[in-house]
């Protein structure tokens, strides 16, 4: 599937890519059903869409113990389903949702990377402007051409960012019905575990604003 096609090599690049700013995760939207409520369920299902099974079991992990902090029970998928578990066809899918059911879950939560994107841009030398009446040197020849002699002659570079999109949905796992989605964006992640921090702060904040996680 192009979708865990995408997240794994997505993932697999957040997981390697080592950058010096802290990463940080913007919830670009959500939705919710009239009666949703999180807090009504005590088993969720934790599925990270990805054939890495690495990537797979360290979002799962977290994110189980993310939920667990918050009051509520969880299930990885790796627990119910191998890694050779394939379910495209609508039988399949069928089958996977009894086998959740079998597992004690009352609600899915999955993470998927839907999309990612590349923009280069570039980043000028360290030469700023700055106001006359701030600083002497702009006063004499000698002040600016000493203050900025080499500066200007100093080459910027094109640095590339890369946006990661990520989609959240929680499902009522006897109806299968969506009761919760957000979709959300992360730039230039330093690596999988600072994503899935990041992640996980924006996405408490987020549950909590929509009164599907109390708070504590």
């Amino acid at each position: 599937m192009k979708t865990n096609a995408v997240w794994s090599f997505g993932l697999f690049t957040l997981m390697t890519m080592l950058i010096s700013c802290g990463t940080t995760n913007n919830i670009t939207g959500t939705w919710k059903a009239p009666d949703a409520n999180l807090r009504q369920y005590e088993k969720v299902f934790v599925a990270a869409l990805t054939s890495d099974v690495p990537v797979r079991q360290t979002v799962e992990r977290q994110l189980a113990g993310w939920l667990t902090d918050n009051g509520i029970g969880s299930i990885q998928s790796l627990e119910v389903l191998p890694p050779d578990f394939e379910s495209k066809e609508l039988e399949m899918t069928n089958v996977v949702l009894q086998k959740i059911q079998e597992s004690g879950s009352d609600a899915i939560m999955t993470v998927a990377l839907i999309d990612q994107t590349s923009e280069e841009r570039y980043v000028p030398s360290g030469g700023m402007y700055q106001p006359m009446n701030r600083f002497g040197y702009y006063n004499t020849f000698g002040g600016y051409w000493g203050n900025w002699h080499g500066n200007l002659y100093q080459p910027g570079y094109y640095t590339t960012d890369k946006t990661y999109y990520i989609e959240t949905n929680v499902y009522d796992a006897k109806s299968g019905n969506l009761v919760w989605s957000a979709q959300s964006e992360t730039v230039n992640p330093s690596e999988l575990d600072s994503f899935l921090e990041a992640y996980k702060s924006s996405m408490s904040k987020k549950l909590k604003q929509d009164g599907l996680l109390a708070n504590r």
